[in-house]
């Protein structure tokens, strides 16, 4: 076994900058044998050799082979109909109470409550179980656990999930402010933070990180990927929209102001008031099947990512913290900044004498 006073000695030296031939002079006049050098040498030759080796491992992994790559759009969505109707029941169930929320606070509304209690209580539930709704979805996609289960997680781990988000958009928010590039690059690499929050449980910082580590090398076929659905969520929308305005625009106007809609004549406010209402449906209606639809579209192809880079799920976190961290404390310094501004912004306007 190599003598471990020697492996040091030859060490030192070279973190000295000596080169090897002067510790072998020095090791040998202290009377070391030269089977005992030439055994710590070759020790240290190997120790070199696995641990380029481990490195040149971690970078072939790192960067994507032309063989493996990201599932196609047109496989994606295949994949992720298949998953959202196998789910159907559990999805549902899942988005049912953020859904019933907000069907709550258009009634306030509409009943012009005004009270801030209310309000503030409403607010706050309703930021609560959308943000535990998300984690719930993500648990189920993983686990197949079904309502309760999904949802007992995602309340016991709400405010870390909060916290990971908080330091996600912080450091966005701080790319933004050094150069719009990196902001828009950290906006799409940290995109599959819940996934790695979950399914690896990282927790903060360590969440946006890892996520941008299975994206590195796949950035751009990350972004087209992302891009498709929002795409086609929009085209839905304005479909959705253009057909409501036209349903609830006027066909005729007489001259009580009366609107006609096929051969129904409602007042402007009542027409108004109906497309409003329709307008609101149709998005809970989108909301209940385009979130989960969404959820399950990220999970594939982080999926894909796991499978390209396997040796990222059971290891820890490489990239060093520190410029996020002060990419961080830069989008808290905005944030700041901002609110004061904007406070000062609207209520100057409260102090300034009346004409």
């Amino acid at each position: 076994m190599p003598d471990q006073e020697i492996i040091d000695y030859i060490k030192n030296s070279r973190a000295m900058g000596a080169n090897d031939e002067a510790a072998i002079q020095k090791l040998r006049g202290v009377g070391h044998s030269e089977k005992d050098i030439n055994e710590a040498l070759a020790e240290l030759t190997e120790t070199k050799e696995v641990m380029m080796r481990r490195a040149s491992a971690m970078v072939e992994d790192l960067v994507p082979h032309p063989e493996r790559g990201l599932d196609p759009v047109r496989v994606l969505f295949k994949k992720t109909w298949r998953l959202y109707l196998d789910r159907f029941n559990a999805f549902t169930a899942i988005m049912a109470p953020p859904v019933f929320l907000s069907l709550v606070a258009a009634f306030i509304t509409h009943a012009k409550v005004n009270s801030f209690i209310v309000s503030a209580v409403l607010f706050v539930s309703m930021g609560i179980v959308n943000l535990a709704s998300s984690l719930a979805l993500i648990y189920e996609l993983r686990n197949k656990t079904g309502f309760a289960e999904s949802y007992a997680y995602a309340f016991k781990n709400s405010v870390y999930f909060l916290w990971a988000n908080v330091l996600s958009w912080l450091i966005v928010l701080g790319g933004f402010v050094l150069l719009i590039i990196p902001g828009i690059k950290y906006s799409l690499s940290f995109s599959f933070l819940p996934f790695t929050f979950v399914g690896e449980n990282e927790r903060g910082l360590s969440a946006s990180l890892k996520s941008k580590e299975y994206v590195y090398g796949f950035w751009w076929r990350t972004f087209w990927r992302i891009i498709a659905v929002a795409l086609i969520f929009i085209f839905i929308m304005v479909v959705i929209g253009s057909s409501i305005n036209f349903l609830t625009s006027p066909r005729a106007v007489d001259l009580d102001n009366t609107r006609c809609v096929g051969v129904r004549c409602i007042s402007a406010g009542a027409q108004n008031t109906a497309g409003g209402y329709l307008t609101f449906l149709v998005m809970l209606l989108l909301q209940f099947i385009y979130v989960p639809f969404l959820m399950a579209y990220l999970y594939l192809i982080y999926k894909n990512f796991t499978e390209i880079k396997p040796q990222l799920v059971s290891a820890p976190v490489s990239a060093k913290k520190d410029f996020y961290i002060f990419c961080a404390i830069l989008g808290v310094i905005f944030t700041i900044l901002y609110v004061f501004v904007w406070a000062m912004f609207v209520f100057s306007g409260q102090f300034l004498p009346a004409n």
